[in-house]
């Protein structure tokens, strides 16, 4: 059986002040997100996730990185500035993408498995009772 490396790269320069110049790389086999200097093609740091980080996405004051954690079916909420995880919120079974709102008041996720689940507010890091999508205050 033949695996697959799912590599996404979340964005490029000057989104968040914290960030920029860097790219934002998950390594779904590795585990990790690789934190990558554009100019230079070097990998300036990296974040151990201790799972099957998936997909990514960006809050719209560039403070936070949202990423799909698939093992343990989180959320993770990662720091830009610091670069480390400061919040975990369980999802439910197998969670695949995240998406911001361009307004940054919705956060949306899916999955591959059917089913449902919580979904978080940006905002408080709290529980929505909506499937799928949450609105941030």
């Amino acid at each position: 059986m033949v695996k697959c490396v799912f590599i996404v790269v979340f964005w490029l320069v000057g989104l968040a002040p914290a960030l920029a110049g860097i790219a934002v790389v998950s390594n779904e086999n590795s585990g990790s997100l690789s934190f990558i200097d554009t100019a230079t093609d070097i990998i300036v740091g990296e974040l151990i996730t201790c799972g099957k980080p998936r997909s990514l996405a960006l809050s719209k004051d560039g403070k936070s990185i949202y990423v799909s954690e698939q093992t343990k079916g989180q959320l993770l909420v990662v720091d830009a500035a610091s670069r480390k995880i400061v919040h975990s919120i369980m999802l439910g079974e197998s969670p695949e993408a995240i998406y911001t709102s361009p307004d940054g008041k919705w956060l949306a996720t899916s999955a591959i498995v059917r089913g449902t689940w919580p979904s978080p507010t940006t905002a408080q890091n709290a529980m929505s009772p909506t499937v799928g999508l949450a609105r941030c205050a």
